[in-house]
């Protein structure tokens, strides 16, 4: 089982079994993997000749996305507030609106070069959601 359980999800819906236990089909068939599938990590095996067809929890992806970012940003602010020691209350933010935001901490390096690597890990996710 080379796929996490909690990126495929598993099959706890109910709502038809009944009725196909009457008809007589297998757990696999009710759980809408043919017959032959996995319902504990609901892999089905399909029934074309080298294609196998699996589910993704879209909402995983934008959790992971959601999380990468923040971690992106907590790293960003350590390394221009400690690590640099840089005034962020001097920028040409507050100079031209008044204020900063976010992307002062992005401004700086070196949390603008490690901003950017940590970056591909919060885009790749968004992209599959």
């Amino acid at each position: 089982r080379c796929w996490p359980k909690a990126l495929i999800g598993s099959f706890r819906s109910n709502q038809w079994g009944a009725g196909l236990e009457a008809l007589g089909q297998s757990s696999s068939a009710r759980a809408g993997l043919g017959e032959g599938g996995d319902p504990e990590t609901m892999l089905p095996v399909s029934t074309h000749a080298g294609v196998v067809d699996f589910k993704i929890h879209a909402e995983l992806l934008r959790v992971i996305t959601y999380a990468m970012f923040w971690f992106m940003v907590l790293v960003s602010i350590f390394m221009t507030t400690v690590v640099m020691k840089q005034d962020i209350t001097d920028t040409p933010l507050i100079d031209a609106l008044g204020y900063n935001n976010i992307c002062v901490f992005f401004d700086y390096s070196p949390a603008r070069e490690i901003a950017a690597l940590i970056y591909p890990f919060v885009e790749l996710p968004f992209i599959g959601y």
